[in-house]
């Protein structure tokens, strides 16, 4: 955690309050982390106007034949429902579902070998 905040507060200005938000979402990351070892996704995106264009499937698809070939467990979260529908294409399912700073969240974790 220390080592996060460290990093996060030379990316943003000395704002105090944006500070300590971050802190808040941070620790909520950390408290719904896994136990188990896994890859830890994200953030990841695809820009606005490309979107649509299969761009992310296609990177989901490549992780996802990534992760198969070494056997990990894969985690994510988000805060956007279209987002959840889409990485349950790729094995993925909530594992978490809480509010954070006044923002629904999804957890989600993908289970070793899972069709892409």
């Amino acid at each position: 955690m220390a080592t996060r905040f460290r990093m996060a507060a030379r990316l943003l200005s000395p704002n105090l309050p944006e500070l300590w938000r971050l802190g808040r979402w941070l620790r909520a990351c950390e408290q719904r982390d896994l136990p188990e070892p896994h890859w830890h996704l994200g953030p990841i995106a695809v820009e606005i106007g490309r979107q649509g264009q299969g761009l992310g499937t296609r990177m989901m698809q490549a992780l996802c034949t990534d992760l198969d070939l070494v056997g990990q467990v894969a985690f994510l979260e988000t805060d956007k429902p279209e987002n959840v529908r889409f990485y349950e294409k790729f094995g993925f399912a909530v594992v978490n579902e809480p509010e954070v700073l006044g923002t629904r969240n999804w957890w989600m974790r993908r289970p070793t070998i899972s069709a892409c």
